[in-house]
């Protein structure tokens, strides 16, 4: 599997500051659950600080009468400062 990356590409580094996880969607009945992150960011190496906003999905499903998460995808935005 393969990420798609847009054009040009840079590496950042920084650390999480704080933020916060709402749930979007608990996943009722073994759903997928859907939660909204929404955050800082610091030391960030290009600007100094940044923020993002991402919705985090736990992919699940029920097997014999179990809920099992088998997967994970994030996708949202990152704003450097």
């Amino acid at each position: 599997m393969a990420l798609d990356q847009a054009e040009p590409a840079y590496v950042v580094s920084g650390q999480f500051s704080g933020g916060t996880i709402t749930v979007i969607n608990a996943g009722d009945h073994c759903t997928n659950q859907v939660d909204a992150v929404d955050g800082d960011l610091q030391n960030v190496a290009v600007t100094g600080i940044g923020h993002f906003a991402a919705t985090l999905t736990h992919h699940r499903r029920s097997v014999l009468g179990r809920c099992w998460l088998y997967g994970a995808t994030v996708g949202g935005t990152v704003t450097l400062a």
